[in-house]
């Protein structure tokens, strides 16, 4: 659960703005495939380029041509170099192979004609990205004669890594029977090919090319060409279509165009965002709490700022929280009327789940105007994301606190730990059992708590 920050003191607001802006930016770098412009340029006399669907079609200036989805850039934006489904895949340069199968997994740059593979990012800390080791150990296991080989890669030293291997396997993993036996993610992960990338070439090659906003994992198909790139717990199913020869190439290529366009519109959008925030704090010092609600405000309404508005209403609402500000509720539901994409759920939840956490300090009614806005968002956040154990466990302390509806409450928080990133259920059980112990009694208990907000939720 996320911690709270001291909303008594707002001492740097300018700093709060800028600070939004910067990670927007980092956020686009990182995860949108920005090609550099220090690149060498590639000879666009006679290049091939990849329709939606993976095919290749002639182009004499290396562009996809007049009819082309991207949207027009200025000169300065970023570009782009996405991976496409059917291109060829980038070696795997790897520094350190730390486990092979006790060798019979090859360790291997090129990939190998006839077989299949699957690439997943971790990192050590990450619950999520660990937590699903499990499942690739499993598919490893499963499609062992048919050639495939999984390759969980992280981009920490190896010392690091191997640090990680060393440490206990977690018991949300130990209650599978599969590995009920094993004792450590070393153990787990044997059955893999595990990777050190400390240079980051195999990061740099596919997670920050893959044009998606999250971590994503990639299988590479028996011609080593890229087959499908999506979220690492879809890979199952994907990964049983393609071994089986069911999977449609051409149809999910076309979805996956979409997405990827639409994130370049993300990143271009909060490219421009950065630029209206220099040209509006560029050497004005001295600006205080009001100057900034105007300044954000009167950028929200400018129909000239339409393709970043909802950034601006973004950094007004981190703003707003400082001081819990009067016009919070109602850019609090504003801003979540403007969130249309997936990966923003969450964004949604962690603001929901701070006003939550107010309330069980006691610093936050029940029944106020910013507690409703908080459950707005936790609504929209659900259809946006209906399979996070996160968001589950969200909604359902809000259903239970302004609904009353206990029923519905125990419904969401047994999805909760159904849907458990990374599999760890330790901080939604004891809410579920909260909820079930008013069920078997009919006696209440207040949520809220002595101390500070900054201390994490009980539930």
């Amino acid at each position: 659960m996320s911690r709270l920050v001291n909303y008594s003191s707002c001492k740097s607001l300018f700093s709060v703005c800028w600070l939004f802006a910067f990670c927007f930016l980092i956020q686009s770098n990182l995860a949108y495939g920005v090609q550099s412009e220090d690149e060498p340029k590639e000879d666009k006399k006679s290049t091939q380029v990849e329709s939606p669907d993976g095919d290749k079609k002639a182009s004499d200036d290396g562009e996809s041509g007049a009819d082309s989805d991207e949207p027009k850039k200025e000169d300065d934006e970023p570009k782009f170099d996405f991976l496409k489904i059917g291109q060829k895949a980038p070696d795997v340069d790897a520094k350190y192979w730390l486990t092979d199968n006790n060798g019979l997994l090859p360790k291997f740059k090129k990939f190998e004609s006839g077989s299949i593979y699957v690439i997943h990012f971790f990192i050590t800390d990450n619950e999520y990205t660990t937590g699903e080791l499990a499942n690739l150990v499993k598919l490893q296991r499963k499609y062992e004669n048919k050639n495939v080989q999984v390759v969980a890669v992280s981009f920490e030293d190896q010392e690091s890594v191997e640090k990680f291997l060393d440490e206990d396997l977690p018991k949300s993993i130990k209650k599978d029977d599969e590995f009920k036996s094993l004792d450590t993610y070393y153990d787990l992960a044997t059955s893999i090919s595990t990777v050190s990338d400390p240079d980051r070439s195999i990061w740099n090659d596919y997670q920050d090319r893959s044009g998606r906003t999250t971590f994503s994992a990639f299988i590479i198909g028996k011609k080593g060409e890229v087959e499908w790139i999506g979220a690492p717990t879809e890979v199952g199913k994907t990964l049983g279509e393609i071994v089986s020869g069911k999977w449609d190439r051409k149809k999910y290529a076309k979805a996956l165009a979409q997405e990827q366009k639409k994130n370049i519109d993300q990143s271009l959008a909060a490219n421009r965002f950065a630029k209206w925030q220099q040209s509006q704090f560029e050497n004005r010092e001295g600006l205080g709490f009001e100057d900034l609600k105007k300044i954000l405000a009167d950028g929200f309404k400018d129909p000239k700022n339409e393709s970043f508005k909802f950034m601006i209403q973004r950094a007004r609402l981190e703003l707003l929280k400082l001081t819990m500000d009067s016009e919070l509720p109602e850019v609090m539901m504003s801003y979540t009327d403007l969130v249309s994409d997936p990966t923003e759920g969450t964004a949604l939840n962690n603001i929901a789940w701070e006003i939550y956490e107010l309330y069980e300090a006691g610093r936050v009614q029940k029944n106020s105007e910013v507690m409703q806005a908080a459950m707005y968002m936790a609504e929209k956040a659900i259809k946006l994301e209906p399979n996070s154990g996160a968001i589950n466990d969200t909604i359902a302390h809000f259903v239970y606190l302004l609904d009353g509806d206990l029923d519905k409450a125990i419904e969401y928080q047994k999805k909760a730990l159904k849907n458990a990133e990374g599999g760890r259920t330790e901080d939604l059980q004891p809410f579920l059992d909260f909820l079930l112990k008013e069920k078997e009694t009919g006696k209440k208990k207040s949520l809220q708590k002595n101390g500070e907000a900054e201390e994490e939720s009980d539930f």
